[in-house]
This record gives C-alpha cells, sequence and structure tokens, in this order.
C-alpha cells in the first residue's frame, strides 16, 4: 500500500507530488512543478531508488530530457530536446554505466546531420551521416537507426571534436 503526499511552496503552489511505501521510502512516481504550474520532471522510484524512466520538462511544458537508470547506474537511451521538441543529443548508456556512444543531431531544412562519437570500445571514433529528417527509429520516434548506418553517406567532421 502506497500512500500519496503533496508538498507546496509558501504560495500554496503545488510544488511536488510523491507516493511514499509502508517504510516511509518513495515508491512509484514523483512529480515535481514549476511555480507555474507546469510540470518540471517525473521519476520513477522503487523501494526508494530512482529505478527506470524519467523525464524532465522546459518551463512551457514541452520536453528537456528523457533519462533511465537502474539503481544509481545509468542505462539505455538519455535524449535531450530543444525548446521546439526536436531531439539534439542522445547518449547510450550499457547496462554496466557505460557510455557507448553520443549522438547529436544537427538540423537542416529537408534533413540533419547525425554525428555518433563511439565511447570506449571504438577509440572514440566519430562518424557522420546525413539523414533525411522524415525517418525514424525502430519506435516510430524521431531517431538514428543504428542498424541502418551504413546506408548513409558521411559527411565530414566538424572540427570541434
Amino acid at each position: 500500500m502506497t500512500t500519496k503526499k503533496k508538498f507546496y511552496l509558501l504560495s500554496r503552489k503545488l510544488k511536488e507530488e510523491a507516493h511514499y511505501n509502508a517504510e516511509g521510502k518513495r515508491e512509484g512516481i514523483t512529480k515535481t512543478y514549476y511555480r507555474n504550474g507546469r510540470v518540471k520532471k517525473e521519476l520513477l522510484y522503487k523501494n526508494g531508488k530512482k529505478e527506470g524512466p524519467a523525464r524532465r520538462f522546459y518551463k512551457d511544458g514541452s520536453r528537456f530530457e528523457f533519462e533511465c537508470r537502474d539503481g544509481r547506474e545509468k542505462t539505455g537511451r538519455w535524449r535531450n530536446y530543444n525548446p521546439k521538441g526536436l531531439l539534439i543529443m542522445e547518449k547510450i548508456y550499457s547496462r554496466t554505466n557505460n557510455l557507448l556512444c553520443e549522438i547529436y543531431y544537427d538540423y537542416g531544412e529537408y534533413d540533419r546531420i547525425i554525428t555518433i562519437q563511439w565511447a570506449q570500445f571504438l577509440d572514440d571514433t566519430i562518424e557522420k551521416y546525413r539523414q533525411r529528417t522524415s525517418e525514424y527509429d525502430e519506435n516510430g520516434a524521431p531517431g538514428f537507426p543504428v542498424s541502418e548506418r551504413n546506408n548513409y553517406p558521411p559527411v565530414e567532421t566538424p572540427s570541434r571534436f
């Protein structure tokens, strides 16, 4: 059984909603709010630890970041978005908190340039591809289908890396 607790600012605006189990540890979804009433972040807790997906938002309600955790470890895809809602960066972590690669997105009018920087396993190899903006990843989200990266023409590597 969980109990829901709400915390308020001095201005009587809702600051946080959290669920607690019988031992007093956070359990389930915890939401934190901006002063304007919009959701700032949603975190999932299991027995007092961050577990699973979490989302963060800009003050206007558009998404800022999506992340996954397994306790204290970073796992899976972490995504960052610009204020217009476009995906600008992804970081992919293994189950053991190792960063596998970083993917950066630069948008043009009809295409986007995707830069992949592989971390440990390929000696910081940088790959860069041009992708049509109408393409999506295997889950239907705008993203980079890694399985098809060999089909994209390479683009020169930027000097900032």
